[in-house]
């Protein structure tokens, strides 16, 4: 990343001659011109003499090398750094004239440093300092935010969120020169609540428009009067309402108070003036550079001051994928009918003394009908009462590290469908994550993504059989992936009860069904539950509770923890914060069980909700449709499906998943993790782990893909101990016969995620 280096130190430079320098200065500012129009600054005043205009020529030569070190930067470089270390420099171009200049950077938009939720107040330290309200007047006041007027807070993953200042916003200066603004503002509509200032970005100016605002794109009228604290020129600003982004030439404030914009351009779709009538306006990030040229110490000096306006279209990074991979060649799809997708030797293991099969192709009936091509895990108890678990690995490193070359960012959405066998009351089964071999040969770092049943309590004691005592082992689920007081309760034992070290009977019981739905980690060979989400529960076969319109079975001959041919789908998607690279995980699921006698169903355009109307059997059967395997003749739609790239997106007809996010207006079955191990990540601070304030997607900084200070990177560096993607299935996993212990998986598909400054066009 380029950075304004010593020329910006304060020193004598003697025998250099201003035209030549500037004439240089022009050189170094051609360069990057094609990224940001910086050379369209304004004299504020005209030279009226020689002295005047020298100091008008210094002034400009401090805003063109500017230019040129801001032009300079890479897509994903940090602006804001560079107008900071710009800010204040005292450059000397010819000691003999001393003629010279000085650079002040002002932003418009503020980075968060403190939120007090119970007070709702922000401070937000600006990018050196805050605007003028008179940028050719060193002694004028910042601008004004009023009481009344509006701030749109954006949180990290991109959401603007519009709030009401309730007392005008207050600057200070820090003991760095910096300027912080403190804002308070009015309680959200709605009871919502802002996060916490670890998940915010960056606040913004915005304003509130009224039915009034007319006139065309060359000039648009009747806009507040408040809006003067928009930059006076090159500003750019978002339409919520209408989902557009205008640029706009000039800002005047009218003899009447009121604002108009000149010269205003849509970044997508085309001007309309209805997009600015009772909508939010949002400014953008924008900058103000000011350069102050002087020449002499005497009679002969003067000053004039040029006063850039520039709004980044890359103020942040593009957090939504816009298309997905749709090379065949570049995607996963297996449906099971072989094992070819994945690393041969996790098909065998050595159990108990002996070489067992734990993962083969094996044929069920479903709700949907027979299929014979379900990858099975089982076949894994052992002689201890400990976990039985099995990571199954993906063999597909060479799509891994493709994808990875393009820009150092690893994102892909994965997703699969679970069966469980219906004499299986217990297990662990999903998705396991940026799978990555740890110094200890065979142990492996991933993040996994579950559906979780365990034993919580009940009658699971010793048994007297055929006149002997047999031990009762449990669920054999890692203990550190269930969270406290979550379990299914044992109400009654059925016969035969489970029997110490054989396969031949199954564990037999009457139990409450909950099942859960959990993100966790595996590190270091230790498992840990992150943050889970009650899918729902049946006490004892009576009291209805949750979301028991879809889970934990629809129909009786559905395995006993979830439906059969649920599907798990996860968006793991690599990002650069502020300049590091971090983990996002978005977790979505669905059904496919078609389960007679109930109301048929009806997608709709909320991507949270699982179902609508009271939790009874004349209505919980709406709400999401229906997603089955790719081996149903009449399934009537296509395979596969993926969830939308921007969940603003989420329709009717794509209405195929629930996404695990907050929905603050709707209270009937609230959709987002329901607790985060706060403990856990509060023990592990490196791993950076958060929750973002949509309440879904959660933000960690671990088991990243390798960076590069090279692009392309080179495919040779991807690491050979990292298969990225896997399946695990944890519990009592005993036969997959007839007695039907076993976890199955179909339909794997995984399909790379791009976005707009993914390098085109993608090469091998």
């Amino acid at each position: 990343m380029s950075r304004i280096r010593a020329p910006f130190v304060s020193r004598s430079r003697p025998g250099a001659a201003i035209v030549p320098l500037i004439v240089t200065l022009l050189l170094l500012a051609g360069v990057g011109l094609s990224v940001h129009d910086l050379l369209n600054t304004s004299a504020l005043e005209q030279p009226a003499a020689v002295p005047a205009r020298a100091a008008l020529y210094a002034a400009e030569a401090g805003i063109r090398l500017a230019a040129a070190e801001y032009n300079a930067q890479g897509a994903a470089a940090d602006r804001a750094a560079l107008f900071a270390n710009i800010d204040g420099r005292d450059f000397v171009l010819d000691s003999a004239t001393d003629s010279r200049f000085r650079l002040d950077v002002f932003s418009y938009g503020f980075r968060p440093l403190t939120h007090n939720t119970g007070t709702r107040t922000i401070t937000a330290r600006a990018v050196r300092r805050v605007p003028l309200a008179d940028m050719a007047d060193n002694s004028s006041g910042p601008i004004s935010m009023p009481a009344g007027s509006l701030i749109s807070v954006r949180d990290e993953i991109g959401n603007d969120i519009p709030a009401t200042l309730a007392a005008a916003a207050t600057v200070h200066t820090d003991n760095d020169g910096s300027q912080i603004v403190t804002f308070t503002y009015s309680p959200l509509p709605g009871g919502a609540v802002l996060g916490a200032s670890a998940d915010l970005d960056f606040v913004n100016i915005a304003h509130a428009t009224d039915s009034l605002p007319s006139g065309s794109a060359a000039s648009l009228g009747g806009l507040p009067g408040d809006m003067g604290n928009f930059p006076p020129e090159n500003g750019r600003i978002y339409i919520p309402e209408a989902d557009k982004t205008y640029t706009y030439r000039e800002r005047v404030v009218e003899g009447d108070g009121s604002v108009t914009l000149r010269g205003l351009e849509a970044q997508n779709g085309s001007f309309a003036v209805s997009d600015f009538r009772d909508s939010t306006v949002i400014l953008r990030t924008a900058y103000a550079l000011r350069s102050t040229g002087s020449v002499g110490t005497d009679a002969y000096s003067a000053q004039k001051t040029l006063v850039h306006y520039d709004s980044p279209s890359d103020e942040g990074t593009n957090l939504d994928p816009v298309e997905r991979v749709a090379d065949p060649n570049r995607v996963i799809e297996t449906t099971m009918n072989d094992l070819t997708a994945f690393n041969s030797s996790d098909r065998t293991l050595r159990l108990d003394g002996s070489d067992r099969t734990v993962l083969e192709i094996k044929s069920y009936q479903s709700t949907q009908g027979t299929h014979i091509n379900y990858a099975a895990i089982h076949s894994l108890e052992r002689d201890s009462s400990g976990p039985w678990g099995h990571v199954v690995r993906l063999n597909k490193d060479s799509l891994f590290r493709w994808r990875w070359k393009q820009d150092t960012r690893l994102s892909y959405d994965v997703q699969t469908k679970l069966s469980s066998g219906w004499k299986l009351p217990f297990a662990l089964a999903g998705l396991s994550l940026r799978l990555t071999e740890t110094g200890t040969s065979g142990q492996y770092d991933f993040y996994g993504v579950s559906f979780l049943k365990f034993y919580g309590s009940g009658p699971l004691p010793s048994r007297w059989y055929w006149f002997n005592w047999y031990t009762v082992r449990g669920d054999h689920i890692p203990d550190g992936v269930k969270p406290t007081g979550q379990g299914t309760t044992v109400h009654t034992w059925n016969s035969p009860p489970e029997l110490e070290g054989s396969s031949s009977y199954p564990l037999n019981i009457t139990e409450s069904d909950r099942v859960l739905l959990v993100f966790w980690r595996n590190k270091n060979g230790v498992s840990t539950w992150l943050a889970y989400k009650v899918l729902g529960y049946q006490d004892n076969n009576s009291s209805i509770v949750g979301e028991w319109g879809m889970y934990p079975k629809q129909q009786n001959i559905d395995g006993r923890i979830v439906s059969d041919n649920t599907t798990l789908v996860v968006r793991a998607e690599e990002q650069f914060v502020n300049g590091e690279k971090v983990n996002r995980f978005k977790v979505f699921y669905g059904d496919a069980s078609n389960r007679s006698g109930l109301t048929s169903r009806t997608g709709d355009a909320l991507a949270y909700n699982i179902i609508t109307g009271a939790s009874n059997s004349a209505s919980r059967d709406r709400g999401r449709l229906r997603y089955r395997p790719e081996w149903v003749t009449n399934r009537g739609h296509a395979y596969p499906l993926y969830p939308v790239l921007r969940i603003g997106d989420w329709s009717a007809s794509a209405d195929y998943f629930t996404f695990i996010m907050d929905a603050p207006a709707y209270g009937l079955h609230q959709c987002k993790w329901d607790r985060i191990n706060t403990t856990a990540i509060a023990a592990d601070p490196t791993a950076d782990i958060r929750l973002l304030s949509d309440g879904g997607t959660i933000r960690t900084r671990e088991f990243l893909s390798p960076n590069s200070a090279t692009w392309p990177a080179n495919p040779n560096n991807w690491p050979s101990n990292r298969p990225e993607v896997g399946l695990h299935a944890y519990g009592r996993l005993i036969r997959a016969d007839s007695g039907n212990n076993a976890v199955t998986f179909d339909d794997l598909a995984l399909g790379f995620l791009l976005y707009e400054d993914t390098p085109t066009p993608l090469v091998d």
